[in-house]
């Protein structure tokens, strides 16, 4: 129990360090916020690793792999919206044609 304290106390010094206005001249926004994630990965992993519970663990990783996917996201925004525009086009094209085929056969 006192481990795990002191993981947590030790996150919560690191994240008031990443909060000082010392750092934060150095980091930008998103990258404050993508450490602070890491952060509560790395927490929760060794949380889940000290009470040996799978299902924290498995959390804490889910937590790290969504760290690079924030930061892919948020360099190809528009790369996504023009897959979602295409996707929407296509399902529209395919609801169009089904529609006019229903009218066909019912003639």
């Amino acid at each position: 129990m006192t481990v795990q304290a002191l993981n947590w106390f030790a996150l919560i010094v690191a994240t008031y360090i990443l909060y000082n206005a010392g750092v934060q001249g150095v980091l930008n926004t998103n990258a404050s916020g993508l450490v602070m994630l890491t952060l509560l990965a790395l927490g929760t992993f060794m949380a889940g690793l000290q009470a040996r519970v799978w299902r924290i663990c498995g959390l804490g990783a889910v937590l790290f792999l969504a760290v690079p996917a924030i930061g892919w996201l948020e360099q190809s925004i528009m790369l996504l919206v023009g897959a979602t525009l295409v996707i929407i086009a296509i399902a529209g094209l395919t609801w169009w044609l089904g529609q006019r085929r229903n009218r066909a056969l019912q003639t």
